[in-house]
């Protein structure tokens, strides 16, 4: 893993190449994960990629997770039942 500080505006933006043999960093695996990629080699296909030496897998499968898990706390956050009132007609 490497990590890159670029300062852009007098703000430091930090980046980590994540698969080294690819290229791949840790904002286009969170893009990856957000356009539906659930695991390593989906991140890989997303940007045309192959995997190769497999040091990056776990790291990768570890942020999609963590997509995944954000995800479902956000989709459970906007379920709430207490402040909505379903109303069913049923006909006899």
């Amino acid at each position: 893993m490497i990590m890159i500080i670029n300062n852009i505006n007098d703000v430091d933006a930090i980046t980590m190449i994540i698969c080294l043999c690819n290229g791949i960093t840790d904002k286009q695996i969170d893009c990856a994960a957000k356009e539906g990629a659930v695991s390593w080699r989906d991140v890989h296909a997303t940007y045309g990629k192959t995997p190769q030496c497999g040091s990056c897998q776990c790291e990768i499968n570890k942020q999609i997770s963590k997509h995944q898990s954000q995800k479902a706390t956000e989709s459970a956050r906007s379920l709430s039942f207490g402040s909505s009132t379903a109303h069913l007609a049923y006909e006899s």
